[in-house]
């Protein structure tokens, strides 16, 4: 159960909350496409961008309520298992059971807050430079959530 516990509380999301020094930060994630939820996306695979390096899993999944999604992106099945960028402030709230990591999403002046991996060149330079910058290092052994670990 410990396993399922860890991705459950999404730890390592709940780790960086109080490091990101009032910065958003973005992450990528694998749009998991399902025409039978109807309030709700589904992002796996999240991992912090990180200019110049690969990086960990940083949690399994990430829901996201879709109304909010779509004001900046198409979801649709031809979409589903693409990499989207997706920026926002590392969160806790309280849920049954405890307190789990989120990401709230956070829109820059005429950017999105989640976009198809196609389009990062058309907002690459306009984003980074107001981001939370994940240290290599950092990112690689303080938030690793490989498969052993979840």
């Amino acid at each position: 159960m410990k396993n399922l516990e860890k991705n459950y509380y999404r730890d390592n999301l709940l780790n960086i909350v109080n490091k990101t020094n009032g910065k958003p930060i973005m992450v990528t994630g694998r749009l998991m496409y399902n025409k039978n939820h109807l309030k709700w996306c589904t992002f796996s695979e999240i991992k912090p961008y990180c200019e110049g390096g690969d990086t960990d899993i940083l949690c399994n999944h990430l829901n996201l309520k879709l109304a909010d999604v779509e004001k900046w992106a198409v979801i649709s099945p031809h979409y589903h298992n693409k990499i989207f960028y997706i920026v926002g402030y590392p969160a806790r709230y309280r849920s049954v059971g405890g307190i789990r990591g989120c990401l709230k999403l956070y829109c820059l002046k005429g950017l999105p807050a989640v976009f198809v991996e196609d389009d990062f060149v058309k907002y690459k330079d306009r984003l980074t430079p107001h981001l939370y910058e994940f240290p290599v290092r950092e990112v690689a052994q303080e938030n690793s959530c490989d498969d052993k670990n979840l």
